[in-house]
């Protein structure tokens, strides 16, 4: 996952599994999860999603 509005990766998952992205979204603060405008994803075979 990447933050958009600075340019740097913020998590790498070891798979691209909807569990992988649960986990990760379950770390953030209640605020932080509000403060997501974005979720886009990259169907490629490569696997990026940013938010």
């Amino acid at each position: 996952m990447t933050d958009h509005d600075k340019g740097v990766v913020i998590h790498v998952a070891d798979d691209r599994k909807s569990d992988s992205l649960n986990e990760y979204f379950d770390t953030l603060a209640d605020d932080a999860k509000k403060g997501i405008e974005c979720v886009t994803m990259d169907m490629s075979k490569a696997g990026v999603l940013s938010i």
